[in-house]
């Protein structure tokens, strides 16, 4: 399985980092590169502590756009924009996560001939075909405020005794102490849910991967 993070508010790093690296675990990052150093967001030092740790840094468009919004020079520009201030930083993201879920053929043709996946917003309750996925329609599950502990134990569990490639999605995490909250509370989710999802993990022994790793390591 494989935990993911969209957009990069500076939470994911001073609450959930912290949690995942006690246990070991790595994570895949989609940072919106427009958003780095901004208040509120990630910054570039903490995205190098994050790579040095294990996590990959994968790309979500430098600010956030729909790209089905977008003029077909504009949505190449977005992207080509990203990827700019990624090489100028080191970094060379395989991975990608489409802003808001939305893409079609259109985007996928450009995607492809940059990325070697797209993680999407929903389908599947988060459970991919491992050994027959599609690489750029790679479904996900999100946790926010609204999802149980049980839906997220259920899916574990699904994958433990099925089989499956499971790619949950969060966003920011809210730990009560009034840090900048960047989302509605449907991109929220808390530090009361995410450790139990950890001890259901290291209870069921499921393998967490990043999604590069799994896609070139099958």
């Amino acid at each position: 399985m494989t935990f993911t993070f969209d957009d990069a508010p500076r939470s994911v790093y001073t609450q959930a980092y912290p949690l995942l690296k006690a246990v070991g675990l790595p994570a895949t990052i989609y940072l919106s590169t427009g958003f780095v150093e901004v208040y509120g967001y990630i910054k570039w030092t903490d995205i190098k502590e994050l790579e040095a740790n294990g996590w990959e840094i994968g790309a979500h468009t430098h600010t956030h756009a729909d790209l089905t919004k977008l003029a077909p020079g504009d949505m190449v520009t977005e992207i080509a924009k990203s990827q700019q201030l990624f090489s100028e930083h080191g970094y060379r993201p395989v991975s990608f996560s489409a802003p808001y879920g939305e893409y079609g053929e259109r985007e996928l043709t450009e995607l492809k001939r940059v990325y070697s996946s797209n993680r999407a917003a929903w389908g599947n309750g988060g459970i991919n075909n491992y050994h027959n996925r599609d690489a750029y329609n790679l479904v996900s599950l999100g946790v926010t405020l609204e999802t149980t502990l049980d839906e997220v134990q259920k899916q574990i569990k699904a994958i433990k005794k099925d089989g499956g490639w499971l790619i949950l999605q969060f966003h920011q995490i809210d730990n009560g102490q009034n840090e900048p909250m960047a989302f509605s509370k449907e991109s929220i989710f808390t530090t009361k849910i995410f450790p139990e999802i950890l001890k259901i993990i290291l209870k069921e022994e499921v393998p967490v991967r990043t999604v590069r790793d799994i896609i070139e390591n099958p």
